[in-house]
């Protein structure tokens, strides 16, 4: 790849704009500015930005409200509602052509890191976590659980298991933050063979 600037110029003592990367460590996650490299890292030589401005908005729109709300909010209304279990996988049409679409984003998603496209592998991950957010939206369980609690139960057991598949592919990006995922669902080692729809019958850990 090409040169790392900052806020658009050359690092530069004399700038003001010059640190290290343990300058870096000591004030904020590392994990945030590898999800910002790896969401501005195309296949192309190409120099990267780091524009703060853009780094703050990025952690927080897309990381923070996209994905982070999207896999917190489901494990937690698991946990409060369903004493942490997971029930059975919705099998009806509308259930499985949403899971289908699901897979096809996450196969472009593989593709993407086979081609060191990081930039498109972020772009699959999001729009993934959107559709998850968009799916609870459409589906509101914070009012089916009052009227149709085995319906709901099927609902936030496949948001559980997209939850589970988004550990898998943000791992080579956001490695702690997998991990801690994985924990949570009471799963480890998970690997690119697992993305799949079948996490069924399942007791995850409390948050």
């Amino acid at each position: 790849h090409g040169h790392l600037t900052v806020n658009g110029e050359k690092m530069s003592k004399s700038r003001g704009n010059f640190f290290t990367a343990r300058e870096y460590l000591e004030k904020y996650d590392p994990e945030f500015l590898r999800f910002y490299y790896a969401s501005n890292l195309s296949k192309n030589v190409s120099d990267i930005n780091l524009d703060f401005s853009d780094f703050q908005t990025k952690i927080n729109s897309e990381l923070v409200s996209n994905i982070c709300n999207f896999i917190y909010r489901t494990l937690n209304f698991i946990n409060r509602n369903f004493d942490s279990k997971l029930g059975r996988v919705p099998k009806s049409g509308k259930d499985s052509i949403f899971a289908a679409t699901l897979q096809s984003r996450f196969d472009d998603n593989l593709k993407s890191y086979e081609s060191v496209n990081y930039r498109e592998a972020v772009k699959a991950i999001l729009e993934i976590s959107s559709l998850g957010n968009k799916f609870l939206q459409d589906n509101e369980p914070w009012k089916l659980i009052n009227s149709d609690k085995s319906r709901c139960h099927e609902i936030l057991t496949l948001a559980a298991n997209i939850v589970k598949n988004l550990a898998v592919v943000l791992y080579p990006i956001l490695p702690n933050f997998s991990l801690k995922i994985q924990k949570q669902l009471a799963l480890d080692s998970l690997s690119f063979s697992d993305i799949n729809f079948s996490l069924s019958n399942h007791k995850i850990n409390v948050g």
